[in-house]
């Protein structure tokens, strides 16, 4: 499943102020091409061992994201949607 999220006015201002090409992809080749999930998967996973972190997945994001949210005080009707 692909998700679409445009990049907010002010990422692009701060894409730009350092120096960072601004590419419709947050994760993509060098040449602005989507990834595969099998390319985003091992980067992913090249990364996680790079910081000496285990093997993480995308899901485990998700729910450390919704953990942090909830205990800064987002309601949690918002993290659901």
């Amino acid at each position: 499943m692909s998700q679409h999220i445009e990049l907010t006015a002010r990422l692009r201002e701060v894409g730009e102020m350092c120096s960072i090409a601004v590419l419709d992809q947050v994760f993509c080749n060098p040449d602005g091409s989507v990834l595969t999930l099998d390319q985003l998967h091992e980067r992913f996973w090249m990364v996680s061992r790079r910081a000496g972190l285990r093997r993480l997945r995308r899901h485990d994001l998700r729910h450390s994201f919704g953990s942090q949210a909830a205990m800064a005080g987002v309601p949690v009707l918002r993290l659901v949607k």
